[in-house]
């Protein structure tokens, strides 16, 4: 058994995966392997891990995996939970790359203070390497039933970053516990977050920036919204919400505010419902009919959560008659005022 699996989605991400692969390579830690897996894109990223893989001194660390067929991320997650022979697992995806400090400041970490999970901060970066912001989460241990709750409540946030990346886990626990992402889904680590707030018992964040997320245009991210991403959206919140109901049965119905943040604040109310309304591919039916859905898992949340301002006018504005028009109108407002929504 090696001590750290980092782990590699690659799908169609020819112009970045060499960097992501040469940063993992030049670890300044040696005990790990490179578990990459190949999710059947339609470019040359994977013959280009091949060629490393024989030509860099440290390429015999790599082992490919191959996908019969493409599974999306999640898919691509679960297999690496499978076939991880580390201690501890590290996810990454293709198109990102990390310090050359990362392996060891994480293990360093997990092996001071043992946890459920390690996590470092991470910075959002453009393809030419500007930095457009940086995570700023406060270093500590939390150790408590609920960690992930008691850790945002510590930091005073209604948001903990759902991404499977820039984490480094214990391997047994995700197995343990069997935590598992959504196969080929667009918000695939949604529920697997919500699983393991459910689980962690501790948590510990070093301050050092140990990961940089690249903001490609075109992926999924920054596509225009379709229906099938509508469907999907609207059934991750649905396994949510199920999720919620069995642990709140289990528990008699005493389950942390926070854990309920997880969905609500950053992605009921924020990033999703916005990529809804700004699709040009959806009609004024589907967007109508995607908030009437919202509205009713609003009436759950609501009954748990406590909200900011900006959750409470989102919910209020919901409930009104002819919702999609009104966020319209108030959106071509703010474009207009130049606010950032």
């Amino acid at each position: 058994m090696v001590k750290v699996t980092v782990a590699i989605a690659v799908y169609n991400v020819e112009k970045y995966v060499e960097k992501c692969i040469d940063s993992v390579l030049n670890q300044d830690f040696t005990d790990y392997e490179v578990l990459v897996v190949d999710d059947r894109g339609p470019d040359n990223s994977i013959s280009l891990v091949e060629q490393m893989a024989k030509s860099h001194p440290n390429g015999d660390k790599i082992s490919i995996y191959h996908h019969e067929k493409n599974l999306g991320t999640g898919g691509v997650r679960n297999t690496c939970i499978d076939e991880a022979r580390g201690e501890y697992i590290f996810f990454m995806d293709g198109d990102d790359y990390l310090a050359t400090n990362t392996i060891r400041l994480l293990y360093d970490a997990m092996t001071a203070n043992p946890a459920d999970i390690v996590m470092g901060n991470y910075q959002l970066v453009s393809p030419d390497g500007k930095v457009i912001s940086t995570s700023n989460f406060a270093p500590g241990r939390v150790e408590s039933e609920y960690a992930i709750a008691k850790w945002m409540s510590n930091n005073k946030t209604n948001f903990y970053p759902v991404a499977t990346w820039n984490k480094l886990f214990r391997t047994s626990f995700l197995k343990e516990n069997s935590i598992r992402c959504v196969p080929w889904h667009r918000q695939e680590d949604i529920l697997f977050a919500l699983e393991t707030a459910f689980a962690v018992k501790s948590i510990v964040t070093i301050p050092e920036v140990t990961y940089y997320w690249i903001q490609v245009p075109g992926s999924c991210l920054h596509q225009d919204t379709k229906e099938w991403h509508l469907h999907q959206y609207l059934d991750i919140f649905d396994k949510s919400i199920a999720l919620f109901n069995e642990k709140e049965h289990e528990k008699a119905g005493k389950l942390p505010k926070e854990v309920y943040w997880i969905i609500s604040s950053r992605y009921l109310s924020g990033f999703i419902t916005t990529n809804v309304w700004k699709s040009s591919l959806l009609s004024y039916k589907q967007k109508n009919d995607y908030l009437k859905h919202v509205r009713e898992i609003t009436a759950y949340i609501k009954k748990k959560d406590e909200y900011d301002w900006k959750q409470r006018f989102f919910y209020t504005l919901i409930k009104m008659p002819f919702p999609y028009l009104i966020i319209k109108v108030l959106s071509s407002i703010a474009h207009l005022l130049k606010i950032k929504i």
